[in-house]
Order: C-alpha cells, then sequence, then structure tokens
C-alpha cells in the first residue's frame, strides 16, 4: 500500500502575513525543523507574551504544541486552510 500523502504543499507559494515575528523551531510531534510567523504579541493562558516567550512555554506544557504542516493534516480535528491569525 503507498504511503498517505499530505496537501502541505498547497501552503508553500503562501507569504508571511505583514508585520510577524519569523521563529524557527522544532515540531512538538515529529521533530522536523519549522519556521513559523506569529504575531508580535500573543496570548498565553490570558498573559501577553512574546513569540519567543509563547514557545518557550508551548515547549514547556504537556497540552500545548507547535506542529508542522504534515502533522497537522494527520490530526481528524484540524483543517489548515482555517489556521491563520488576522
Amino acid at each position: 500500500m503507498p504511503p498517505e500523502i499530505y496537501k502541505s504543499d498547497r501552503t508553500e507559494d503562501r507569504k508571511p502575513p505583514p508585520n510577524s515575528v519569523h521563529v524557527k523551531t522544532r515540531c512538538t510531534k515529529c521533530q522536523n525543523p519549522i519556521d513559523c510567523y506569529w504575531p508580535k504579541e500573543m496570548s498565553y493562558a490570558g498573559l501577553s507574551v512574546t513569540p519567543q516567550e509563547y514557545m518557550a512555554l508551548a515547549l514547556q506544557s504537556e497540552g500545548v504544541g507547535i506542529y508542522c504542516d504534515d502533522c497537522l493534516e494527520k490530526m481528524p480535528d484540524v483543517k489548515l486552510e482555517d489556521l491563520c491569525y488576522e
């Protein structure tokens, strides 16, 4: 049986949102390197944090993760097209 193919390539040509912060990290699940583009200010447990602080808190948490497009595609309740910020 051929391996399952995921559609993350449809996001390859997308451009990062204006005024976003570029942070490199690893996927929580598969540990592949990923480039993240996040707003300059984020919320974590009701606190206002920078993207770097959010990433550090997420990596220390068991309930929060940072996932690559392929791992997100494998999650049954996630539609990659719906994930964005304004």
